[in-house]
C-alpha cells in the first residue's frame, strides 16, 4: 500500500484492461516533479503532456473529485489555480476535470481527484457538440462549492473553466477512459497516443514533461513577484 494507506484504484488503459494499483497521485506528492506544494493541495506536470505547461492540480487527501472536498482544500485548491492564472496572466489556459464523484465514471482512469491545466484555449462547446452532448445541459460553475450538489446527488460530471473566468459542469455517467484526453488529444495533436498509462513511459512524453517542468521554472523567475506568498 501507499504511504498515506489510501485503498487500491482502478487504472483502465484503452484496451479497456484494469489494474489494480496503489494511487498513484497519493503516493507522489513527495517526489521531485512536484512543482509547488500548498497545504492542502500540490501541482505537478501531467504524467505524459498533451502539450507543454499541461498541469494537474491535486489534492493530498484521497478523494475522488473536486465536488468531493471539502471546504478548505476547495479554498486551497483556489489558490493553486490563481497561482496558475497568474503565471499565465497573458496568454491562453483551460482547466478541466472528469468529476468522478463515483469512482471510475465520467471518462475518469484514477479515482484520485485531479484538476488538468492546459496553457491552450480548448472550445469545449464546440468539442462537447461534436459528441453529441446537449450543452442546454450545461451547469454555470462561478466557485468550485457549487459543484458539492454533484457529489450530494452522486452525479458525475466533466467541467471545464478558461483562465481568469467561470466554469461549465456537465452532467455524465459512464464514458470512455480518459475521454476528455481523448477528444482534445484528437484535436490537437493525432499522432500522440491519448492514454496516458501507454504515452508516459515514451521518450516524446519524457521530453514534453522535462520541457513542462523547464517552462514553470523560466515564468517563476520572469514573474518572481506573484510566488512570493506561495
Amino acid at each position: 500500500m501507499c504511504s498515506r494507506n489510501c485503498r487500491p484504484v482502478c487504472i483502465i488503459t484503452n484496451k479497456d484492461e484494469v489494474i489494480l494499483m496503489d494511487c498513484p497521485f497519493c503516493d507522489y506528492s513527495n517526489k521531485n516533479m512536484v512543482l509547488l506544494k500548498n497545504p492542502l493541495t500540490y501541482i505537478i506536470p501531467d504524467f505524459s503532456p498533451l502539450v507543454i505547461g499541461h498541469l494537474l492540480i491535486l489534492p493530498y487527501t484521497h478523494v475522488n473529485g473536486i465536488a468531493n472536498m471539502d471546504d478548505l482544500t476547495l479554498k486551497d485548491l483556489n489558490q493553486s489555480i490563481s497561482y496558475i492564472e497568474s503565471l499565465y496572466s497573458e496568454g491562453q489556459g483551460t482547466f478541466f476535470e472528469h468529476g468522478a464523484v463515483v469512482p471510475s465514471t465520467a471518462g475518469s482512469s484514477i479515482n484520485h481527484a485531479h484538476l488538468h491545466f492546459l496553457p491552450i484555449n480548448i472550445n469545449f462547446e464546440l468539442l462537447l457538440s461534436k459528441q453529441n452532448f446537449d450543452l442546454n445541459n450545461a451547469v454555470p460553475i462561478h466557485t468550485l462549492s457549487e459543484l458539492r450538489p454533484f457529489s450530494i446527488r452522486h452525479q458525475p460530471y466533466i467541467y471545464w473553466k478558461y483562465l481568469n473566468d467561470d466554469g461549465f459542469a456537465y452532467p455524465v455517467s459512464l464514458l470512455r477512459s480518459q475521454f476528455l484526453r481523448f477528444v482534445i488529444g484528437e484535436t490537437i495533436n493525432e499522432s500522440r497516443d491519448y492514454n496516458w498509462h501507454a504515452d508516459s513511459v515514451t521518450e516524446c512524453a519524457k521530453d514534453l514533461v522535462k520541457k513542462t517542468v523547464d517552462d514553470w521554472i523560466m515564468r517563476r523567475k520572469v514573474q518572481p513577484q506573484i510566488h512570493r506568498n506561495y
